[in-house]
């Protein structure tokens, strides 16, 4: 179809709202759900008490700022409608800019060496956009079928947003700290614990964030262990004011905890302390319990629920495990108390144990079926992968006699 002057017009215009459409969607779905834990984070760092951040509502203002940078380079520079979707080359540089951010964010934003490079471009991106204008001028009265633009448009504002994610952070682990964060500010704990449930890597500060998380919903001795623990006792408590790259500090996590922890104090040592003060958190005694069963000392943790009334049948999860375990670790203690479900499904743990010879072949097949409890971290967990990640080396499990 031949198009003339006013038709031409129109057809720019068309091809225009496609552009605008698509990049409309695109920012706001983008904004919102991909990066609105980051944004939420961002807006608490930089202003704390003062605003009440929505996602939705912050990705269509972001949205809306970017647009109006495309309307300005509109009305700088003429596009023909076969180079229309290049008008949002700035608007995306913006967005590639703002997105790339680091994981230490929390200690002052800075761009990144990406970002810079790409702001850096918009510079370069005007200037020759400035000496080639008669050209793309010239353009303007180029002849095709209006679907034929509307497509070459599309490819280029796909090829846009797919350079947008990847200069974005993608870092897996972070954007599930993020995630967990957002969700224990709001109370929602329960959301927190499923965030990446499903993934077998982790970060100290993920780790930590989740422990949180599952004390504050009375949740840590229940379902600590069917996280992967990569930083055994060091994976309880968040880095120091100075190495964080979360919202929570260390100083937050200690006053919940009832204590502050003294220079060069090791985690055990500080939340025995705590736990054992005269006015002691229940949150301390389930962070040393669970420290214990970390650092795999079954008889200081026996030692420290002896004491409680607690019927086995009605303790937590993992630390029925412990017991049961510990019960069979020690026979001769002839200790009494029991869990008859514990006790059949530690009886199949141990028979799957011995159906296979290869040690990679047991410890895969023991994963799938009881990744979730204590007795996998006991066996397999904690010896495979502390001194890889940088925590200390537990000594070898005790075996059961």
């Amino acid at each position: 179809m031949n198009i003339d002057s006013a038709v031409n017009k129109k057809a720019i215009h068309t091809i225009s709202c496609v552009d605008g459409l698509l990049f409309w969607i695109f920012c706001t779905v983008y904004l919102a759900i991909f990066q609105g834990e980051m944004l939420t984070m961002m807006m608490k760092v930089y202003f704390p008490d003062r605003l009440l951040y929505n996602p939705w509502a912050g990705a269509l203002l972001i949205t809306a700022v970017l647009n109006l940078v495309q309307w300005g380079i509109c009305r700088l520079f003429f596009f023909s409608k076969k180079l229309m979707a290049l008008s949002y080359i700035p608007s995306f540089l913006l967005l590639s800019a703002f997105t790339n951010v680091n994981n230490t964010f929390y200690q002052g934003y800075s761009l990144s060496v990406l970002s810079l490079l790409s702001l850096g471009l918009i510079a370069v991106f005007l200037f020759v956009m400035k000496m080639r204008e008669e050209i793309v001028y010239s353009q303007r009265e180029s002849k095709g079928s209006l679907l034929k633009f509307i497509n070459i448009n599309l490819l280029l504002m796909s090829l846009l947003c797919l350079f947008s994610v990847s200069m974005a952070n993608t870092d897996e682990n972070f954007h599930h700290e993020l995630s967990v964060e957002v969700a224990i500010s709001n109370a929602d704990y329960e959301r927190a614990m499923n965030i990446g449930r499903q993934s077998l890597t982790t970060s100290r500060e993920l780790t930590a964030l989740r422990a949180l998380a599952l004390s504050r919903a009375n949740q840590l001795g229940e379902r600590f262990f069917e996280y992967p623990q990569l930083f055994g006792i060091e994976g309880l408590l968040l880095s120091n004011q100075a190495a964080r790259t979360t919202f929570f500090t260390s100083d937050s996590l200690q006053i919940y905890l009832g204590g502050s922890r003294e220079q060069h104090e090791n985690v055990i040592d500080y939340l025995y302390r705590i736990s054992t003060q005269p006015e002691a958190y229940l949150s301390s005694k389930e962070y040393y319990r669970i420290a214990l069963l970390l650092d795999k000392k079954l008889s200081d943790f026996y030692q420290s629920i002896s004491n409680d009334s607690v019927d086995i049948n009605l303790r937590p999860k993992h630390f029925a495990e412990a017991l049961t375990l510990y019960r069979h670790l020690h026979p001769e203690l002839l200790l009494a108390s029991m869990n008859e479900d514990m006790e059949t499904r530690f009886a199949a743990f141990l028979q799957l144990q011995s159906e296979y010879a290869s040690p990679l072949e047991q410890e895969n097949r023991i994963r799938r079926e009881y990744g979730n409890t204590y007795w996998y971290y006991y066996y397999y967990f904690a010896s495979n992968h502390f001194s890889a990640n940088g925590g200390h080396c537990n000594p070898a499990p005790e075996r059961i006699p």
